[in-house]
């Protein structure tokens, strides 16, 4: 499989290119795909992908994607074969998505979805600490700094994905909590491998061994490259104030317990 750097490309060009169609000429189709790949160059992010643009100008010329979705399918394949992969799954990890899941689900109505979720409260500690992260780069996230506001959109975020997921075929879907994936790493793999029906490998296990994110987004995702630590599980504890444990857990409390997770 295939997964590359966050670019939210798919929906960015979506208004412009959504009626997309093999029903061209060859001269005015290879134009039209110019014309995308020249707006794709453009998109957010996309540098990340160290990108080899004419290969992908090639591929699609080749390929003559009839749809707007198989296109930009195409164009995450075109990266697979960069990067020397025959893949049997192509992938997205973007959270930006998360305002755009309607779209991607008529986009995309086979795909499956592995929705990962972490305690709200350690994922406060994570939001406050990006304020001591030292970074220049324009991508540096722009995070909520408030307990109350980290807690609304923890839980708005969660609840969103839920609303979505009900709405699909329940073999479509798995969830996955972050507390389980990092204290039982092997075992949730194997839960996650056989939903995609695929085989799981030790050598999976290996993963931050391989810097597989951009340099430029390292500064805060330093940790893809360190194995799983279950130091960062529950460290609200002692990095947050009893109030602002007791503000979070006011807030987003049901969410919390639907998922499981204690509260005092």
């Amino acid at each position: 499989m295939i997964i590359p750097p966050e670019c939210g490309f798919i929906q960015w060009w979506f208004d412009k290119y959504q009626d997309w169609s093999d029903q061209l000429s060859d001269i005015h189709y290879e134009r039209k795909v110019l014309q995308y790949v020249e707006d794709l160059k453009t998109s957010r992010k996309i540098e990340t992908w160290d990108f080899d643009f004419e290969l992908l100008t090639q591929f699609l010329n080749k390929k003559r994607p009839s749809t707007y979705s198989e296109l930009c399918l195409l164009v995450i394949e075109a990266y697979a074969i960069q990067k020397n992969k025959m893949v049997r799954y192509l992938g997205d990890k973007n959270n930006y998505y998360l305002s755009y899941l309607e779209l991607i689900g008529e986009l995309f109505p086979n795909a499956k979805y592995i929705s990962i979720i972490r305690d709200g409260r350690d994922v406060a500690c994570s939001y406050l600490s990006m304020k001591k992260v030292h970074s220049n780069s324009d991508y540096k996230p722009k995070l909520a700094s408030s307990i109350e506001e980290i807690a609304e959109e923890w839980s708005s975020n969660i609840n969103r994905i839920k609303l979505f997921l009900d709405k699909i075929k329940v073999e479509d879907s798995i969830w996955v909590r972050y507390e389980d994936l990092i204290t039982n790493t092997e075992e949730e793999l194997s839960r996650i491998t056989s939903f995609l029906d695929i085989s799981f490998e030790k050598q999976m296990l290996d993963y931050y061994k391989s810097n597989n994110e951009p340099n430029e987004l390292l500064a805060w995702k330093k940790k893809t490259q360190e194995k799983p630590d279950v130091k960062n599980i529950g460290k609200f504890r002692f990095e947050l104030t009893p109030d602002e444990i007791i503000e979070f857990e006011t807030i987003a409390g049901p969410m919390l317990k639907k998922f499981k997770y204690d509260m005092n």
